[in-house]
C-alpha cells in the first residue's frame, strides 16, 4: 500500500522586510505534499496604498515584468494585474500530456515597491482562489498561508557626545 500524500501548501514566503521606497521580492512557495501537481491557479492581494506593482510588460510576453515564474519546461504561465482590486491573478498549467510536474520551492516571485508615503507597521499579502490540479485532472487538497511585509516607518537619530582637545 502506497503512503498517503499530505496536503499541498501554497504560501507567501516568510522573512520579508522592506522600508519605504524599497522593493521587496515576494516568493510564492509551493510544497506539493507528495502529490503530482501539474497546474496551479491563485490570486495575490496587497494594499495598493502601501505597495506598488509595476505592471509594465517591456518584453511583450503578456505578463508584467515584475513577475518571475520558476517552472519546468512545458508549462504555460499567465499573470494578470487587476489594479482596481489590487489583485494579481496567476495561472500555471501544461498544455498537452504528459503534463510536466511542479516541484517544491518557489512557484513565482513578485517584485513590489513599498510606497515612500507608507505609514503602517506592516502590510498583508493574501492568497485567494487558490487551487492545484494533478496530472490526472483531479483537484488536490491545499492549505494556503498568507504573509506580511513589515514596514518600519520610524527612523532614529543617535547623537553621540564629541570630545575635542
Amino acid at each position: 500500500m502506497a503512503a498517503e500524500a499530505s496536503r499541498a501548501t501554497l504560501a507567501v514566503g516568510a522573512g520579508l522586510f522592506a522600508k519605504p521606497g524599497d522593493t521587496v521580492d515576494v516568493p510564492i512557495m509551493l510544497t506539493t505534499g507528495g502529490h503530482a501537481v501539474a497546474a496551479a491557479a491563485f490570486s495575490l492581494h496587497f494594499d495598493a496604498a502601501q505597495l506598488h506593482l509595476d505592471a509594465s510588460d517591456a518584453n511583450a510576453d503578456g505578463r508584467p515584468d515584475a513577475i518571475q515564474f520558476h517552472l519546468p519546461a512545458g508549462l504555460l504561465a499567465t499573470a494578470t494585474y487587476q489594479a482596481e482590486a489590487s489583485r494579481l491573478d496567476m495561472v500555471v498549467l501544461g498544455l498537452a500530456p504528459p503534463f510536466p510536474l511542479l516541484v517544491n520551492g518557489p512557484l513565482a516571485t513578485v517584485r513590489l515597491t513599498v510606497l515612500a508615503e507608507s505609514t503602517v507597521a506592516s502590510t498583508a499579502l493574501t492568497l485567494s482562489t487558490a487551487s492545484l490540479g494533478s496530472d490526472q485532472g483531479q483537484s488536490l487538497p491545499l492549505t494556503v498561508i498568507d504573509g506580511t511585509v513589515p514596514l518600519p516607518t520610524q527612523t532614529f537619530q543617535l547623537l553621540l557626545p564629541l570630545v575635542s582637545r
